[in-house]
């Protein structure tokens, strides 16, 4: 059995989608014998939007969602970029925890340690954060994450704000 899956329709109105949905998948049915992909039935309509309100498909095996995945983006119900800001973040911190300079310590060095960094984790921030325009306060988290991602690497705790200037001979000592 093959599945359908990774159908999007957007439309004037609620009616509207859920009927191209209904023929779409009739199509499929009829000439390929495909069937919906059991749990990717779902459906969003956008928050506050008065022609949606109450809309139900006629299938109720249609699961309405707030959040969806499109073409790699999560898109909202509200239109923020949050959900997939904070996906992203997470996968910047799995590139970290992925890349071995992060691991190695003082076995390393720090130069390589930041060589590899600058090499695997910098380039997930420009891809993961690059599909929507800057915005303020996501460019701070952006940041914050990659100073605790480098004190991380340095072993240095949120204690020691204040402390910066590493150099590879002299270790940590403060600015002033």
């Amino acid at each position: 059995m093959c599945w359908i899956d990774n159908v999007y329709v957007v439309a004037k109105s609620g009616s509207e989608a859920m009927t191209t949905i209904d023929l779409i998948g009739e199509q499929l049915s009829a000439r390929w014998n495909l069937e919906w992909k059991p749990g990717s039935k779902q459906y969003m309509l956008p928050k506050g939007s008065p022609e949606f309100v109450g809309v139900e498909p006629a299938d109720s095996s249609w699961e309405a969602v707030e959040c969806m995945s499109v073409l790699g983006h999560l898109i909202s119900d509200n239109g923020s970029i949050e959900a997939d800001f904070e996906s992203g973040l997470r996968a910047a911190w799995r590139a970290f925890f992925a890349n071995p300079g992060s691991k190695l310590g003082k076995v390393a060095g720090l130069p390589r340690q930041c060589k590899l960094f600058s090499m695997c984790v910098v380039p997930a921030f420009g891809f993961l954060f690059g599909k929507w325009p800057p915005q303020k306060a996501y460019l701070k988290k952006i940041d914050e994450a990659q100073a605790n991602m480098l004190g991380s690497m340095l072993d240095i705790n949120k204690n020691m704000r204040g402390w910066t200037n590493i150099c590879a001979g002299e270790g940590v000592r403060p600015t002033r």
